[in-house]
């Protein structure tokens, strides 16, 4: 018992003499030892076996370092719409050329808009369309292609509706539309037509709502993307591409029906049609018509 006592003793000894700075033989060492800073090595009095020594440790606190974090709020609006608009009664049908080789001979004539959206954000595109009858109030704006084509004919009845694109890729100059689309462009699309959402327009101001998501931005490669902060820097980014599968892109059209029995050569005038475009970000929520590329809202009267 005495002997297995003896040997942890010279064991613990070998070690503190090593913690201490002691050589082998026991004489002082002149070396101080710290580990660490706030890590110190009290000598007092412990148990047995230990030599009276314990371990201290205490929290090392830093200085308060501040992190600024900036906002990226930019904002690019940039919807863009047709410059033009090219429409015409035929209530007798006749051949009327449209194209350098293409006539029509529907009753109202039409070509096809489209609107796209450049925006960073999903806008709703608002378009209000101001009928006005220039002959004063002959003209008696109906519901459907079939009032009109059987109404007396003493009335000049017209069916004027709004037609919106269906979920077909639209193009213009015979290409899909993409980023580098201009304004100029939109006023003659291709497009299909939305089967059943033919919206028909009546004397004053109607309007209809598409939804339009926002095009994809990047920052322009080396600018200080700090430029972005509080609002500022839409001039730092780069438009990468138009939303995917053409959902910032819608368009419409014209169509209709006239009386042919009515004698519109008793009108001196035509009709006016006024566009009107207004656009915000939406909200969450809207719902696509279905059937249609965008449309989120039939075409209504404005009271």
């Amino acid at each position: 018992m005495l002997k297995r006592r003896v040997k942890i003793l010279t064991v613990i000894s070998l070690v503190l003499a090593v913690q201490w700075g002691m050589d082998l033989f026991g004489s002082p060492a002149m070396a101080v030892f710290a580990a660490e800073p706030g890590i110190t090595a009290d000598k007092t009095g412990g148990q047995e076996g230990d030599d009276g020594i314990s371990g201290q440790s205490e929290a090392v606190c830093t200085d308060p370092m501040d992190i600024t974090v900036p906002i990226y709020n930019y904002d690019v609006l940039n919807v863009l719409v047709p410059t033009s608009y090219s429409v015409a009664f035929n209530p007798y049908g006749l051949d009327i050329r449209i194209g350098e080789e293409e006539t029509s001979s529907t009753q109202v004539i039409s070509r096809n808009y489209g609107i796209v959206n450049k925006s960073t954000r999903d806008k709703l595109v608002t378009v209000m369309l101001t009928v006005e009858d220039l002959n004063g109030g002959e003209i008696t704006f109906v519901d459907s292609a079939d009032e009109a084509l059987n109404a007396d004919k003493d009335i000049f009845a017209v069916y004027l509706a709004l037609v919106p694109a269906d979920e077909s890729e639209i193009m213009a100059d015979g290409m899909v539309i993409g980023k580098d689309i201009t304004a100029e462009s939109l006023a003659k699309v291709s497009m299909g037509k939305a089967e059943g959402r033919a919206a028909a327009l009546k004397e004053g101001t109607n309007q209809a709502v598409f939804k339009l998501s926002g095009a994809e931005y990047g920052f322009i490669d080396n600018e200080d993307k700090d430029a972005a902060v509080g609002g500022q820097g839409a001039g730092s980014l780069e438009l990468i591409s138009l939303a995917a599968d053409g959902a910032g892109v819608t368009a419409f059209t014209f169509e209709g029906a006239m009386n042919p029995k009515a004698d519109w050569t008793k009108l001196v005038h035509g009709v006016k049609i006024s566009v009107v475009y207004a656009y915000e970000n939406t909200e969450g929520g809207e719902t696509i018509l279905e059937g249609t590329g965008a449309m989120t809202a039939v075409v209504r009267p404005v009271q």
